[in-house]
């Protein structure tokens, strides 16, 4: 049987490819709107503003800005790597048998378990963007 993140994490690499993309395309710096101009939005250079047509789009753009999404993309890609150093070790220890006390052996199976769930939930929040198909993937 194959494991689903087998085919989760591929895919949401990919996923976080193209959310660094964008985000090194915009600059890469953070975006803000200035107190008292609520509809205006600045980059981080000061290179360029705009205004946005209702109240609210400002905020929301300057806090989901290009440098947040890095920081975001990372963290994610942390995620994995650390989930792929558990499995790892924990298939050392299960070749190695006797080189990992039940106590250590629980500990790993236990990281690994939590892992599991964040990569899946962190998978789940790609699945309904706009144009993208139910299964997450990108419309054509």
């Amino acid at each position: 049987m194959i494991d689903d993140l087998e085919l989760i994490i591929p895919k949401l690499r990919s996923w976080l490819d193209e959310d660094e993309r964008i985000a090194n395309a915009a600059g890469g710096f953070a975006w803000w709107s200035p107190p008292g101009a609520p509809k205006e939005v600045h980059d981080g250079a000061g290179g360029s503003s705009f205004t946005v047509p209702f109240l609210g789009y400002a905020d929301h753009i300057g806090r989901f800005h290009p440098e947040r999404i890095l920081d975001e993309v990372a963290a994610k890609r942390r995620i994995i790597e650390t989930y792929e150093t558990v499995q790892a070790k924990l298939t050392r220890a299960i070749l190695n048998v006797g080189s990992t006390t039940p106590a250590e052996m629980g500990v790993l199976l236990g990281h690994l378990a939590g892992l599991r769930d964040a990569i899946r939930i962190t998978a789940a929040s790609y699945r309904n963007w706009a144009g993208r198909t139910p299964d997450g993937e990108l419309a054509s």
